[in-house]
């Protein structure tokens, strides 16, 4: 009997598939995400609202993982130092440092990125709000109206084994 090799050139997904078994594989389950680009400033010493709005998720399982991405427009004015850091709720999830999880030393704006995976262990409601505050002098976020971004994700637990 002669074997023969077939090569397949694509699925066309539109066909019917009958699946036996389970399919693993990457597991989002859900996506949040907000903007802003207007301008806010800050004196405090404290951490406070960005302007960017707070996004809140329900965990389907308490061992998924939640993803945060963010993009923020910081400026610390003349030799000023600005933070920036994400609470969970009233938790930072940065080292609970003076500097945050970023900061920006002035005068340039900085556009500051960061990627980060939670895991909160609910399945209560949480919220996640990114803050800033100044170390010395005043902090803009958004400054002159640029676009910041703010995504969470929950990842299904399989997936991170």
């Amino acid at each position: 009997m002669a074997l023969t090799k077939v090569q397949a050139e694509g699925i066309n997904l539109a066909d019917a598939f009958a699946f036996t078994g389970s399919v693993t594989g990457a597991s989002i389950l859900q996506v949040k995400g907000t903007s802003n680009s207007s301008e806010s400033l800050t004196d405090s010493t404290s951490y406070v609202a960005n302007g960017v709005s707070s996004l809140s998720i329900t965990p389907s399982s308490a061992s998924n993982k939640i993803l945060i991405m963010y993009n923020v427009n910081l400026y610390a004015a003349s030799s000023a130092v600005s933070a920036l850091t994400v609470f969970r709720d009233s938790t930072d999830l940065s080292s609970g440092g003076q500097y945050g999880a970023q900061y920006v030393y002035g005068p340039y704006p900085n556009c500051v990125s960061a990627c980060l995976l939670d895991n909160p262990n609910t399945t209560s409601s949480i919220t996640y709000q990114l803050k800033h505050k100044k170390v010395s002098g005043n902090v803009y976020s958004q400054i002159n109206n640029n676009l910041s971004t703010f995504t969470i994700m929950e990842i299904g637990s399989p997936i991170l084994t």
